[in-house]
Order: structure tokens, then sequence, then C-alpha cells
């Protein structure tokens, strides 16, 4: 769980603050080719610095739902969760949710709102929902694999957790995490 806290911390998730690009219904078309194109480059970044901005990049790309009032929504529970006020935020993003259901970095951001509530089970539940629809999410695999840890549950936290390096190899924690588990599942090679 000391991994979920302090990815959390460093910024993992929603932004303080961010909106997605609601001024841009042209992008809705060119969105998924350059999506594809970014998560190759990410699952082949070979240094952080190299990572980070495509990550960026492609986080801007998944925050757009191609939905002004899902956007919208989310951007007001950026600043709800930014000032403090989680519930808000949590109510903003059901909101959003509702608009745009099959949204995966929607589900993502709810599910990360209600880890910082210490709601694990519907974090899960919203979590699971965000892998299925993005399976290159790399944020809601790690998390989810911090989540399935928590739950006692090491094989399916090492799977998620190397479904999760996969996407993005250089994403903090992730490979101490792959590597941890790996000895407590499978134990030290002969």
């Amino acid at each position: 769980m000391a991994v979920l806290v302090s990815f959390l911390a460093i910024g993992g998730g929603m932004p303080a603050g961010a909106a997605p690009p609601i001024d841009r219904p042209a992008a809705a078309i060119e969105q998924p080719v350059e999506a594809e194109a970014l998560r190759r480059a990410l699952a082949e970044a070979e240094t952080a610095e190299v990572a980070a901005p495509l990550r960026r990049r492609l986080e801007i790309l998944r925050l757009h739902s191609n939905s002004a009032a899902a956007d919208l929504l989310t951007a007001r529970a950026g600043a709800a969760r930014a000032a403090g006020d989680v519930g808000t935020a949590l109510d903003l993003l059901d909101a959003a949710i509702a608009v745009a259901p099959h949204w995966a970095a929607g589900r993502r951001l709810r599910g990360l709102v209600h880890v910082e509530r210490g709601a694990f089970g519907p974090a899960a539940v919203d979590l699971d929902a965000a892998v299925r629809l993005d399976p290159s999410d790399a944020t809601a695999l790690f998390v989810s694999a911090a989540l399935r840890e928590r739950a006692g549950e090491p094989a399916a936290a090492l799977d998620l957790a190397r479904r999760a390096q996969a996407a993005d190899p250089q994403l903090p924690g992730v490979s101490e995490t792959v590597e941890r588990l790996t000895l407590e599942v499978e134990g030290r090679p002969l």
C-alpha cells in the first residue's frame, strides 16, 4: 500500500486543477491514431526522461472524454479535489461517468478518489472497469495491483503489475513492485 500512497503523492491519476481539452472537437478523429502511437512509444521508452512527456500527452488524450459535459464535470472534480473536497469531486465524477459511461479515464479517476477516501471496494470496481475499457492504462493497472496486493491476492497483483510494466516500464515504482511480487509469488530462481 505504501507504493500506492507514494504513487498518488507524486501526482498519479488526476492532476490537481487539470482539465481535459474541450476546445478541440476535430481532435476526436485524430485521437485514436495519436494515442496508439503514444502507447507504443511509452511501452518502448528506455528512460524516465523519455517516458514522462509521452505519459503526459497520453494522459491529456485519455482525459478527453468526447463529451463536453463530462469534461466540464471532470474539470470541476479536479478543482474540488485540489481544494480538499473529495466528496464533491466524487459526486462530480459520478455525474461525468453517467454522461460518458464507457470512458476509461473517468472510471480510473473515480477509482483514485475512492482510494483517497479509503473506499477500496468501490475503487477496485472502478479500476477494474477502467482496465477493461483501456487495457494499456498503466496507472489503472498499477493501482489495481496495489489493491489486489492489499486484498491478499499477490498472484493477481503480480499479473496486473506486469501488465502495467509492459504498458509503461518507466512508471515510478512499477519495476520494484514487479520484482518484489515475483519473489513473493514465484520465489527465487534456482
